[in-house]
């Protein structure tokens, strides 16, 4: 900030989150400022690069240090060794040195100093003023004196004072020096404090509530603070933040004796914690927090949160990959839905197995589903959740408004697959105007990269594009892996069609990194179509043999089938024997997509089977035929046109 330039240390000031090392001529111009040119220094100067690795922090700490052990005197810039400069030992790490600073303070001083690093790395004047236990005169002189010593220094003046601390390490390492018991009073004092002066700003102050009620073991406080901040980073798309907040809760809800009261408030943010560990493809803890759900409602004795259990369950085993056991804990969870009539667990359970079903492939069974059984009450739903005031909420609450967004971005997927495109943008269209008004950056990007995939079946990447790099931008800017999992092998195969293999070989193998999913048999058969467009045969048929297995452990028939397609495009250009294996593995291909009404796969399947009929012109012409007619009543210009071409090459 240019305000603090004049600060003696302002070269390390704008390191206090990231210090990178200083190196040769710009770590002795540091130490040139700091301690003058005097030739006697030349030793020291060089044991200090040495020692501190060129980190300005630990520079400039050490260099304070010398200077209060008498081992450096005069001034600022002009520096010469002191009587006992012969012994001189530089601590092996910064660390050490903070920590030998703040024993040196006298213990009045060093007490406020652990006090305000409990407050945190910016300290109000007020708040600081509340606990220290000082008549304001001694509180006063006592903050002149540490910022004297530069541990910190005033960073405002209004509308109220305010102090920070020098460093984020002299904050951490002044926090680690207090006793945990001593630490703890003070979080709690600090709690009670900002209680009273923050009343009115609870809501922009609940981090900090939620802080020091946790640290403070103010477990009921931390019960109801820590939530609501969960729930404001959830609204922000902070997910990470959103996570640890609702882990604080289950904590501190372990603390307190169990009651009906403390059981239902911890089956409940387990299956609201769900809304942020999906986006972070935090597989193994929803499953763990399902199981937990699950046990803690049957102790209970509650068929409703029971029914919420199996739901979380199906959910997460569809995002493990294994749709079919999903599909069985939906319709356990849609038995008791139904049973009760609750009509949100309803749509819920309803939205889940659409999922489910459209992972396995059954993408007509999935549409007709949807039709018949899903949109009244998902209607009443909605406009139940969008009108509900303040009070006792919901576990599912986070979840509801996002519901339209989530099925009828599925519903795009299916009717994209089955070529029914005019029905396929309706419904795209509209989850990605739901997902804007809604603002949630997972619903925004989940429609665009659905909507995307419309273009990307039809053969239009003009459109597909902007669509799918819009999702991965969304992905990255806020830090959402499920969705990058989701989008990558989508933009991976664009990609690929465009001939940006190197790009698309990075993409993919980095969703693959990100472990186990519903949509990993696609990252591997788009990464295996990258391979072996780059040369990289056997790779290649290694990634598609990888996603044909995946497929069939999880039953993904849809995922299958295009697999098998992809491995025929691999295996035609290789030898004779690999050029009939490739026949075969179209053919099966496309006897899959047929069963399953994949209409744009079986014209490809069609069209690449004409380049390698060994059965002659007419086989060839019967296949390029079929596909142009397909081509032509799904208006899928871009294909039709390749047909055309064959069909020209073959008169």
């Amino acid at each position: 900030r240019p305000e603090y330039q004049h600060h003696w240390s302002a070269k390390t000031y704008y390191a206090q989150v990231r210090i990178d090392p200083l190196r040769g001529e710009n770590a002795e111009a540091l130490l040139h400022a700091l301690l003058g040119d005097d030739a006697s220094l030349l030793p020291l100067k060089s044991m200090l690069i040495e020692r501190t690795e060129g980190n300005p922090l630990f520079l400039e700490e050490s260099v304070r240090t010398l200077l209060e052990a008498g081992d450096l005197q005069g001034s600022r810039g002009a520096y010469r060794l002191g009587a006992h400069a012969s012994g001189i030992e530089v601590p092996a790490t910064v660390q050490a040195i903070l920590a030998a600073r703040i024993d040196r303070l006298s213990p009045e001083d060093k007490r406020l100093l652990q006090a305000a690093a409990v407050v945190g790395k910016d300290v109000p004047f007020s708040l600081l003023q509340a606990i220290a236990e000082l008549p304001e005169a001694s509180l006063r002189q006592a903050l002149i004196d540490l910022q004297a010593a530069e541990f910190v220094y005033e960073v405002s003046l209004f509308p109220d004072l305010e102090y920070t601390f020098k460093h984020a390490l002299t904050h951490e390492v002044a926090y680690g020096s207090l006793l945990q018991e001593r630490r703890r009073a003070l979080h709690a004092r600090i709690l009670d404090a900002m209680e009273q002066l923050y009343a009115a700003r609870l809501n922009e102050n609940v981090e900090q509530f939620a802080h020091h009620a946790f640290r403070g073991e103010v477990w009921q406080k931390a019960v109801t603070y820590s939530r609501r901040a969960a729930e404001k980073a959830f609204a922000r798309s902070a997910n990470r933040e959103a996570v640890t907040l609702y882990e604080h809760v289950t904590a501190a809800l372990a603390q307190l004796s169990e009651t009906r009261e403390t059981l239902e408030q911890a089956i409940d943010v387990r299956l609201v914690l769900r809304s942020s560990l999906i986006p972070l493809c935090k597989w193994p803890r929803l499953l763990e927090c399902a199981r937990e759900a699950e046990r803690m409602a049957k102790k209970l004795g509650d068929p409703l949160r029971m029914g919420w259990a199996y739901g979380t369950l199906g959910l997460a085993c569809n995002n493990t990959g294994d749709s079919r056991e999903a599909e069985e804990y939906d319709k356990q969870a849609l038995a008791v839905a139904m049973q009760l009539g609750d009509r949100r667990l309803v749509v819920a359970c309803e939205n889940y197995i659409l999922d489910a079903l459209t992972f396995q492939g059954d993408y007509r069974r999935a549409i007709e589903f949807f039709r018949h059984g899903m949109q009244p009450a998902q209607h009443s739903v909605m406009n139940e959740s969008t009108e509900a005031g303040p009070g006792p909420v919901h576990p599912d609450r986070l979840h509801f408004p996002y519901y339209a967004v989530l099925s009828k971005s599925v519903l795009t997927w299916c009717f994209a697959e089955l070529g029914e495109f005019e029905s396929a943008l309706e419904q795209g269209i509209h989850a990605e105007r739901l997902a804007a008004d809604l603002g949630l950056a997972y619903m925004r990007g989940y429609a665009a990269e659905h909507l995307g995939l419309v273009y990307l079946r039809k053969g239009d990447l003009e459109r597909a594009m902007p669509l799918l790099e819009h999702s991965m931008q969304i992905s990255r800017e806020a830090d959402i892996p499920v969705l990058r999992l989701q989008c990558a092998w989508r933009l991976g195969y664009a990609l690929n069609t465009r001939n940006r293999l190197a790009q698309s070989i990075r993409l993919l193998e980095e969703a693959r990194a990100l472990g186990i999913g519903s949509n990993n048999a696609m990252v591997h058969a788009h990464l295996g179509e990258a391979y072996g467009l780059v040369g990289r045969r056997e790779d290649g048929l290694a990634e598609l043999h990888d996603a044909l297995a995946m497929a069939d452990r999880y039953h993904q028939h849809g995922s299958r089938s295009w697999a098998l397609y992809l491995l025929g495009n691999l295996r035609a250009t290789g030898s004779a024997d690999e050029k009939d294996l490739a026949r075969t593995a179209y053919r099966d291909g496309m006897d899959l997509a047929k069963q399953l009404g994949m209409r744009p796969l079986v014209g490809m399947c069609h069209l690449a089977l004409a380049m390698l009929a060994d059965g002659g012109k007419q086989e060839r012409r019967e296949h390029v035929e079929a596909a142009a007619r397909m081509f032509r009543e799904m208006d899928m210009q871009s294909w039709l046109e390749k047909a055309e071409v064959a069909l020209n090459a073959l008169s």
